[in-house]
C-alpha cells in the first residue's frame, strides 16, 4: 500500500498501519526501539487522538461508578432482552470513565469496540462455564434500570491487557 505524504491519513491507511504495527508487536512482545518505527507508533495514536476530538471517530462513552468498589468495570449488553450497550453499538471506539470514589473521573481507558466486544464474549462465556470472579462474584449481573439490564463484568486491568 503506498500512504500519501499530503493531508491526513485516510482510514484505509490507518487501518493498514495500525495492523502492522501490532502484528510487530505482538511478534515480539516487547516495544520496538528503532525511531522510524516508534515515531509511527506515536502518529498512529495521535492521529486517532486527533481524530476523536474532532469526532471523526465515533466514541461511546460509559461511566463506571463502581470500578474503585469491586475492581471490574461492567458493560451493558442486554436491555428487557434486548441488544443494548456493546452488542448494540455502532461505535468504532468506547471510551470507559473510571468515575466516582477514588478516581475521580480522571482516569479514561479509549478501546476499540471490538476488542472490548471480545473480553465481554470472554467473560461471559466463563459465566456460561460456571465460572466466577475470584471471591464468588458472578460474571453477568442485573443493575441499571430496576435490574432491567444486563452486565457482563470485565475485571478493569483486562482493558489494558494487549
Amino acid at each position: 500500500m503506498n500512504i500519501s505524504d499530503s493531508g491526513p491519513l485516510t482510514n484505509e491507511e490507518l487501518s493498514f498501519i495500525q495492523k502492522r504495527l501490532s502484528d510487530e508487536r505482538k511478534a515480539t512482545g516487547n516495544a520496538d526501539m528503532r525511531w522510524d518505527i516508534n515515531l509511527s507508533e506515536g502518529l498512529v495514536g495521535e492521529e486517532i487522538a486527533s481524530r476523536v476530538l474532532q469526532g471523526r471517530l465515533t466514541v461511546e462513552v460509559k461511566s463506571d461508578f463502581l470500578v474503585h468498589q469491586y475492581g471490574n468495570v461492567a458493560i451493558e449488553y442486554e436491555y428487557k432482552g434486548r441488544p443494548s450497550g456493546i452488542a448494540a453499538s455502532k461505535a468504532a471506539y468506547y471510551m470507559v470513565w473510571f468515575a466516582g470514589k477514588y478516581y475521580y473521573n480522571e482516569l479514561a481507558v479509549l478501546i476499540e469496540t471490538d476488542r472490548l466486544k471480545a473480553l465481554a464474549r470472554e467473560y461471559y462465556s466463563r459465566h456460561s462455564n460456571g465460572a466466577t470472579h475470584p471471591g464468588g462474584q458472578p460474571f453477568v449481573v442485573s443493575g441499571g434500570n430496576r435490574g432491567n439490564a444486563t452486565f457482563v463484568l470485565i475485571p478493569k486491568h483486562e482493558l489494558l491487557r494487549i
